[in-house]
């Protein structure tokens, strides 16, 4: 199978943690080179130090993705990361796939195949911060399903626990492999606009900026939030639900079965028809951010009573100076 797009790429790699026969059987194409075009007055298509920053970034990360595989090349034999820059605003071809045909083809494992394109992926803006956030929850929400509808064998419940567990050690290593773009984020100006070929729209300073956030200060804690909320809508296909508490609306990602979903989907369109609320007791786990007051990452686990050592949404997010 020849690789032309990362998608392709992330699909292969998923797929070999579960069926290792399909680990190597593949080829890196010449396609997963890849373009940053930057449209400003400030861009003239010339080598600034603003792009020579995001240049030198881009091989670091490179180098460190082979440290971090355990990939034994002497640094003065590794493959250099080149750039061919394009006039007319500021167009940057980075010529990638040489450098990721020699990382994957050192591959030693489907564990690192699946490490090594989670980061190339950030790497060249495939995944941005705030996506990678949203694929890992997806991942788990996956596992609460299939753990709790029981519609996957003993083997694939602990695979896909595999792929969370191994994306938890990812997690931290997202920000910095997207060191690049964020660069580049900071160096935009009002009025910029940035396309990479790798994500299918275009974006603002603001919006680039707000895909690639700094780090926190703040390491958060799970706790759990148990109570009677106000449940306001349902996503089936997405299985989110949106709760309400005391006039704040929470976006939550739902654990339930298919027929706990539907049966509360069934209630909130009859609640929304006799124009009343519809409250019930849930167990939600969350994260929260201390130094923050903040709550995040929401997920519903099941209908019910609190569970011991649950706590308010008041108490964790009202101003205790």
């Amino acid at each position: 199978m020849k690789i032309s797009t990362y998608g392709q790429l992330l699909e292969i790699a998923e797929e070999s943690l579960f069926e290792e026969e399909k680990f190597r059987d593949f080829e890196i194409s010449d396609s997963l080179n890849y373009s940053v075009k930057i449209i400003g007055e400030t861009w003239n298509g010339a080598i600034d130090y603003r792009i020579a920053k995001y240049i030198l970034e881009i091989q670091k990360r490179i180098d460190n993705l082979y440290d971090d595989l355990e990939i034994q090349i002497d640094k003065d034999n590794r493959v250099i990361v080149t750039f061919i820059i394009e006039e007319g605003c500021t167009k940057a071809i980075v010529e990638i796939a040489k450098t990721l045909k020699e990382v994957f083809y050192n591959m030693e494992s489907s564990h690192k195949l699946y490490l090594a394109t989670m980061l190339s992926l950030s790497i060249v803006g495939g995944f941005t911060v705030s996506q990678f956030k949203e694929y890992k929850s997806e991942q788990i929400q996956l596992k609460h399903d299939i753990e709790k509808e029981q519609i996957l064998s003993e083997k694939e419940i602990k695979q896909q626990q595999q792929m969370v567990d191994i994306i938890n050690t990812i997690s931290e290593k997202i920000p910095d492999y997207a060191s690049p773009n964020k660069v580049l984020a900071q160096s935009l100006h009002e009025g910029d606009e940035i396309k990479l070929s790798t994500q299918p729209v275009k974006y603002t300073k603001d919006e680039f900026k707000k895909q690639y956030p700094g780090k926190s200060k703040y390491k958060p804690e799970s706790v759990y939030i148990d109570g009677k909320y106000l449940i306001t809508a349902i996503i089936l296909e997405s299985g989110k639900i949106t709760i309400d508490h005391k006039g704040i609306k929470y976006d939550c990602l739902s654990s339930l079965n298919e027929e706990e979903s539907n049966k509360l989907f069934s209630q909130v369109k009859a609640a929304h028809a006799a124009k009343h609320g519809f409250e019930l007791d849930l167990k939600i786990t969350a994260k929260y951010y201390k130094g923050k007051n903040e709550i995040r990452d929401l997920i519903i686990y099941e209908i019910g009573q609190p569970r011991d050592g649950a706590q308010t949404i008041e108490s964790l997010t009202e101003n205790t100076k």
